[in-house]
């Protein structure tokens, strides 16, 4: 899996390359990163949202159809921050290539 990872993150970075020039120095490199990083805090703070809801949806006992919805939407969170970490990467090899 973490050669997909690393493929993956280096399919991202050739993207990034062509929309964004190389960072102008590494104080940009590092904003850049840093907003990176924020966006997977978020998404870790929705996965843990609909993660918390699942158990009240699940002690409460909820309809089946409830806690699928719930599930089905905290993949989607799951998913969303897999791409950002994935981003993530793509900006850390980005940073290094300047060095």
């Amino acid at each position: 899996m973490k050669k997909a990872i690393e493929l993956l993150a280096n399919e991202e970075l050739i993207r990034a390359n062509m929309r964004f020039p190389q960072f102008a120095s590494t104080h940009e490199g590092y904003s850049v990163l840093k907003e990176e990083i924020e966006e997977v805090n978020e998404e870790n703070e929705n996965m843990n949202f609909y993660l918390e809801t699942l158990w009240k949806e699940i002690k409460a006992n909820n309809e089946n159809g409830d806690l699928i919805e719930t599930i089905q939407a905290m993949k989607c969170r799951v998913i969303l921050n897999a791409s950002e970490c994935i981003q993530v990467i793509a900006m850390c090899d980005k940073l290094i290539n300047i060095l």
